[in-house]
């Protein structure tokens, strides 16, 4: 048996496989320890939908040749934004057509969509409270869109619920072009040297600035939380606060690798920016000992009183840099 990926022909043992999927399977390990994925396969120069392998039958003694292509999985992630985008358009035509003929399309549709968008944000590694629009962010929107499924799961999709979706569709439409441009600044190296590239850096910095100015109140409103003994409301916020300071070490490295030339100030802001964050660092350290301990108050203290003005502070010293990008 031939098997080949990316038209390379590969040595392959067969061992206890026993047909074709079995095959593939191995390979499809194989494949995304190198970061791919299989977008194609052709069994004896027969092409074999990926939905298809589980129920395809052939003896194994009778493949001569498997064909394998992959893709790299950013590239595809990208891909399927405009698959995905493309797909919204189709939900918005048929929201003007027949709802009751239309309404099992719309709602498959929709839930292929949410499906669609969890496993872009995974590959791309984006944080879903960073891609905005007026005011909403990812996450309420996905949210909104499972709660619209599950309502007209139960009933036919009416003309209140039509709006609803063609309303949330123009604000997904939205916020997956943030998508593009925030992937494309956090998984391929942005030199900083052409103005187009520092504009794109400048517009998904300007909506992290503002996101975690936002977040500023999450720190009083969780400390207050600990204190009264709510812990599903406490717990929700450190959550929160911990995914913003996340992404936080992902927007400073970026700054850190981004060419400013001869603007000795921005390289002293960032010398300023990791000395923050080394404090932020060590008091994430002590708020972990304290939940080891049960600590409530303590931890309640720390938020308030040494992470929000670390906090502060690391939000003024990245908005200086901001202001410096494009000026």
């Amino acid at each position: 048996m031939e098997i080949l990926v990316n038209s390379k022909k590969i040595d392959f043992t067969l061992e206890d496989e026993r047909n074709v999927s079995d095959i593939v399977k191995d390979l499809e390990k194989w494949i995304n320890e190198n970061n791919n994925v299989i977008s194609s396969i052709k069994v004896n120069n027969k092409n074999i939908g990926l939905d298809e392998l589980n129920s395809f039958s052939m003896d194994i003694d009778s493949v001569k040749k498997i064909e394998v292509v992959t893709k790299n999985k950013i590239d595809l992630a990208f891909e399927s934004i405009d698959t995905t985008l493309e797909y919204l358009s189709f939900i918005q035509d048929s929201l003007k057509g027949d709802l009751f003929e239309n309404n099992d399309l719309i709602l498959d549709g929709l839930s292929w969509i949410y499906e669609s968008i969890e496993l872009i944000v995974k590959i791309l590694n984006l944080n879903e409270y960073f891609l905005i629009y007026d005011d909403q962010d990812l996450s309420e929107i996905m949210g909104k869109i499972h709660s619209l499924v599950k309502e007209y799961s139960r009933k036919f999709i009416d003309e209140k619920g039509a709006e609803e979706i063609g309303s949330t569709i123009d604000r997904l439409k939205y916020i997956m072009i943030k998508m593009y441009k925030w992937g494309i600044v956090k998984n391929y190296k942005v030199e900083g040297k052409a103005g187009h590239d520092l504009t794109l850096i400048k517009e998904i910095m300007s909506d992290y600035v503002s996101v975690c100015r936002k977040t500023l109140d999450k720190f009083d409103a969780t400390s207050e939380s600990l204190q009264v003994g709510d812990d599903i409301d406490a717990f929700n916020g450190i959550l929160y606060i911990s995914s913003i300071l996340s992404e936080s070490v992902d927007i400073i490295s970026i700054i850190k690798n981004l060419d400013f030339g001869r603007k000795k100030s921005i390289y002293a802001l960032i010398e300023r920016i990791d000395s923050i964050f080394t404090k932020i660092t060590e008091n994430l350290k002590l708020i972990e000992e304290s939940f080891r301990n049960e600590d409530m108050i303590t931890i309640g203290d720390i938020l308030e009183y040494e992470l929000k003005p670390l906090f502060e502070d690391l939000i003024v010293n990245i908005s200086k840099i901001n202001n410096f990008i494009v000026d």
